[in-house]
């Protein structure tokens, strides 16, 4: 690959011989040079003007700003995007094309997944306008389910009913949704359409469907109950006859849990651990501790970390939350560091405490999720152990209040580990700690721990 000295050198061994650094040919940096004889700032800086057509630079003064940004990001990040070679394609495709930096235009060269990185890169850099994706998606979707129905009037009460109640419930929501929100969504119309499926195949139409046949597709699988809605909308609408379906009595909670001295230990190891990011830690700290949702955790904002002067806060629920130390070290070090990946440079978003990446947007609660079960954190067990200790030692209004649950969720846990106060009695026992002294314990530890 070269030589010194007259002698020959391999692929693996130029790189890092001296030889292999010089200056610059164009800014005069002394650096390992490609075969142009440029460096890897100046490589970067000439790739990325490929994708700029002189005439969009010309009349977009966006667009020259855009360049700009990226040309100062990090060399080899910039570098490394470009191996992703269907996104830069369709990144070249778009700026070359002008009646392409649209949404629905992006739309149609591709699936999400695939529009995604280019997407958010123009999104951020002002070429496209912010869009509420989880919307447009779920919109798009009931368009082309709704194609699944043979039936042109029932196609058409689906159409209508997904407009009337949840289309319209999820515009007059803040932005932006969360994930698990429109998924629901999706659910329960997949529901609705089991039961016009399920009557067409025994001859029978959403108009003539009677409570037999109801009661009949109920005994068919679980959470058919989710119909309920649209079998009262139907029937306001004059397409079916009065038709009920029962929502199967809540089960109870199943309290238990890692106990608490499993959860110290967890929390113990994930707090000293030196590779493991601020941010990370502190998400493990609010799974194992308070017992918070991971959908919670991604959507806090800057302003909801409070400094008091003494302590800092933070507000989930209705009533701001006191971070005992080193809690609150970890959510200054992770309010300092909160750049997101991006196609080419990483960005840094003004709102989120964890943001995602998609501009505007938090960390999605699936990936976060991801996150703490690489760093031995199991989001289930770890939130029923916590709450299965502050159930019983909060009352439920404080309970709802600090965590952010609905009231009636944390009388039900209360009276869940009321029903059960022998199992937990052995819990306490084999902690052989409160688990007030638990969390003492845990957080001093950690504290006072010296890293190797």
């Amino acid at each position: 690959m070269g030589r010194t000295e007259g002698a020959p050198l391999c692929e693996y061994c130029y790189p890092r011989h001296p030889v292999s650094f010089r200056d610059c040919t164009r800014c005069g940096r002394h650096a390992k040079l490609r075969q142009t004889g440029l460096c890897d700032r100046c490589t970067a800086d000439d790739q990325l003007a490929t994708l700029f057509p002189p005439e969009l630079l010309e009349r977009h003064e966006t667009a020259r700003t855009m360049l700009t940004a990226l040309q100062a990001g990090d060399p080899a990040t910039v570098r490394a995007a470009f191996h992703r070679h269907r996104a830069v394609e369709l990144l070249r495709t778009v700026l070359a094309t002008p009646d392409l930096l649209d949404h629905e235009a992006l739309d149609d060269l591709g699936p999400e997944y695939t529009t995604r990185a280019v997407r958010a890169l123009l999104v951020e850099h002002g070429l496209l306008p912010a869009r509420n994706l989880p919307l447009a998606r779920f919109q798009a979707w009931i368009i082309t389910t709704a194609q699944l129905i043979e039936d042109p009037g029932e196609r058409q009460a689906f159409v209508q009913f997904a407009t009337w109640k949840h289309l319209r419930d999820l515009r007059s929501r803040a932005e932006p949704l969360s994930g698990p929100l429109v998924t629901s969504r999706r659910h329960e119309l997949r529901v609705v359409l089991d039961l016009l499926a399920w009557a067409r195949d025994r001859g029978k139409t959403l108009a003539s469907l009677d409570q037999a046949d109801l009661d009949h597709w109920a005994t068919t699988g679980a959470e058919k109950y989710l119909v309920a809605g649209f079998l009262t909308w139907a029937h306001t609408n004059g397409r079916s006859q009065p038709l009920e379906i029962t929502r199967p009595p809540r089960t109870y909670l199943l309290v238990g849990g890692l106990s608490d001295d499993q959860r110290r230990r967890v929390l113990d190891g994930v707090l000293n651990h030196d590779t493991i990011t601020a941010g990370t830690k502190l998400a493990a700290a609010l799974v194992l501790v308070f017992g918070f949702r991971p959908a919670q955790i991604t959507r806090i904002r800057l302003d909801d970390i409070r400094s008091t002067g003494e302590a800092l806060q933070v507000t989930v629920g209705k009533e701001p939350l006191l971070l005992p130390e080193p809690l609150a070290d970890l959510a200054t070090q992770t309010a300092a560091d909160r750049s997101a990946r991006r196609m080419f440079t990483p960005a840094q978003d003004h709102h989120w405490l964890y943001p995602g990446a998609q501009p505007g947007t938090p960390l999605s609660a699936a990936a976060l999720v991801r996150r703490l079960a690489a760093v031995g954190v199991l989001v289930s067990p770890a939130r029923t152990g916590a709450l299965t200790s502050l159930s019983q030692q909060l009352p439920p209004p404080v309970l709802a209040d600090l965590t952010g649950m609905h009231l009636a969720t944390a009388v039900r846990w209360r009276s869940t580990v009321a029903a059960s106060n022998a199992h937990y009695a052995g819990l306490l026992l084999a902690s052989e700690e409160s688990p007030t002294a638990v969390l003492r314990t845990v957080l001093s530890s950690a504290s006072s721990t010296e890293p190797p």
